[in-house]
């Protein structure tokens, strides 16, 4: 390094340390390449301090001056027995060396890469051995080529050790022309071992601080890269999007449908522009990530509700992303939400706890909940397999929770939000709002007793909102008012209609006779909670013993 700081800017010392400062340390570091912007103004030790330690420097003052020198060792004092003075104890010096906890194993260190059209990269330098797990980063707005920003923090990395034994040393009176930042040789094991003063503290003696260095670590030579090649520019192309009609009620009011858009490659967030009817289009959100697509390559066999169940597997091959294993109480507390959808478009949520990478892309999903949200009729499919399988996270958002546009047909422009609606790339759906996000759960734990003047149908109502509490005597209604229907069922068709605002609901005997001409021992019901906004809910439909 011929005795210079190589690559500091020299406008960003005169920036840290003011013209007549920097005029007096710049002759010590001359020779540097321009590049470091300050963002606001910094006092000078906050500007030089993250510097030292990557290129390998100390700043001291010497009365009016500052004076930067390098850490190469170039003059070297050398210090013999007779030059210091015994401690108490008698020894000549006493030597701390700093624990492995104490110092970093890694340091990296954030640059404008010279190499790389001036893009943000990072460097980093680590330690094989050891026991310390102490990370150090620092973010320097300074532009460097890529192998000297990697020469700097290897040699910071190694720097940091060295200097981990300090000396403290009393010199005898005479030796007044050493100061700090000098280097200086220590009679230390038998040979000299080289320190450089960091603190001296003059009295009736001298009393030195010293940190070790090795000047050998400067001369590391840069580390060879590959040269640059400019990554192709990617143009946005026409995404893939799904419009899913979803039982699920997160928020007041609850989002009415959701959509996930995946694109390849992804620019950046894509705009949703919607119009109702003959209308022009207008903004309506933004989608910031790439949803999580996929394609069932096996059968998606019908399984357990109400339960986890451990026999069914899911293989599924997905366009981009990842997936991973949850334990079973996340599962159950909503991670790993996905939704698969058959021919006709009916969308089954479930959740998986496990997901195990069997090829590229490809995973096989086990230990399912299914037919989650009031829709375990779902769970009695067969899916088969080519169906699409979409992750229910961050990446799906709502289309509208407007509830005045129920039944409508909206229509919607997708592309990237840096351009408009007119934007070749832009894809255009339209799509009607459904009621599932407002549709009552089914009932459930339906009996039948006859009793004196008819059968007594009981049953338990569930809630779509805040109905998961252990602590509840009773979940919440969800609805502004309560009630309920239940159809008597005979040869698949309904013959009678039971309603009231209760969970049990007397079929008197004279109606029984009446549609079926005698006592039955089973009844067929179809049970729905009623919504005052949609009508009927999601049925119970069951087989029951009458006891």
């Amino acid at each position: 390094m011929n005795g210079r700081l190589e690559s500091v800017g020299l406008d960003y010392l005169v920036q840290a340390l003011g013209s007549e400062v920097a005029d007096m340390a710049l002759p010590a570091i001359d020779g540097m390449v321009d590049g470091y912007v300050l963002d606001k103004p910094m006092s000078p030790r906050a500007a030089i301090d993250p510097l030292t330690s990557l290129f390998g420097f100390d700043v001291r003052s010497a009365g009016a001056s500052v004076v930067c020198s390098m850490r190469d060792a170039s003059s070297v004092t050398e210090l013999s027995d007779d030059d210091l003075v015994p401690q108490k104890d008698g020894s000549l010096f006493q030597l701390v060396r700093a624990q492995e906890s104490e110092l970093p194993d890694e340091i990296a260190m954030t640059f404008w890469d010279a190499d790389g059209a001036y893009r943000t990269a990072t460097a980093q330098s680590r330690r094989i051995e050891g026991f310390s797990r102490r990370k150090s980063q620092s973010d320097l707005a300074i532009v460097l080529q890529r192998a000297q920003a990697q020469r700097l923090v290897d040699i910071a990395l190694e720097d940091s050790w060295v200097q981990r034994e300090t000396a403290q040393c009393v010199l005898r009176p005479g030796l007044l022309g050493i100061e700090p930042g000098d280097a200086v040789s220590l009679p230390v094991a038998g040979g000299g071992r080289l320190y450089r003063i960091q603190k001296i503290s003059d009295g009736f003696e001298r009393e030195v601080s010293a940190r070790a260095i090795e000047p050998s670590i400067y001369e590391r030579m840069p580390a060879k890269f590959s040269p640059y090649t400019a990554p192709p520019i990617a143009f946005a192309g026409p995404a893939h999007v799904e419009i899913l009609d979803l039982a699920i009620a997160r928020s007041e009011p609850p989002a009415l449908q959701h959509v996930a858009a995946f694109a390849d490659p992804w620019t950046g967030p894509l705009a949703i522009w919607r119009a109702a009817g003959s209308s022009s289009f207008e903004f309506l959100r933004t989608i910031d990530h790439r949803a999580i697509f996929g394609e069932t390559l096996a059968d998606f066999l019908p399984g357990p509700t109400g339960r986890i169940d451990h026999s069914t597997e899911l293989v599924v091959r997905l366009a981009y992303g990842a997936l991973s294993s949850v334990s079973q109480i996340e599962m159950l507390g909503g991670a790993n939400a996905a939704a698969i959808s058959d021919a006709s478009g009916n969308w089954e949520i479930f959740s998986f706890a496990t997901a195990t990478l069997i090829g590229p892309h490809t995973w096989k999903l086990s230990e399912f909940v299914r037919g989650v949200v009031g829709e375990e009729h779902l769970a009695e499919r067969n899916i088969a397999a080519g169906s699409r399988f979409i992750l229910l996270d961050q990446a799906v958002v709502s289309l509208t929770s407007d509830i005045s546009l129920l039944g409508s047909t909206i229509r919607y422009r997708i592309g990237p939000a840096a351009g408009d609606y007119a934007d070749s790339a832009c894809v255009e759906f339209a799509a009607t709002v459904g009621l599932k996000a407002l549709s009552p759960y089914a009932p459930v734990r339906a009996t039948a007793r006859r009793e004196v003047g008819g059968i007594v149908i009981s049953f338990v109502r569930r809630g779509r909102r805040d109905a998961d509490g252990w602590d509840l005597l009773d979940v919440p209604i969800g609805e502004t008012s309560e009630a309920y229907e239940i159809e008597i069922m005979n040869a698949g068709s309904p013959v009678r209609t039971l309603a009231g605002n209760l969970t049990s609901l007397t079929y008197p005997s004279a109606d029984e006779l009446a549609d079926f001409g005698a006592a039955r021992t089973t009844l067929d019901l179809r049970i729905y909670q009623i919504s005052p906004n949609v009508g009927r809910g999601f049925p119970l439909i069951v087989t029951i013993p009458v006891s």
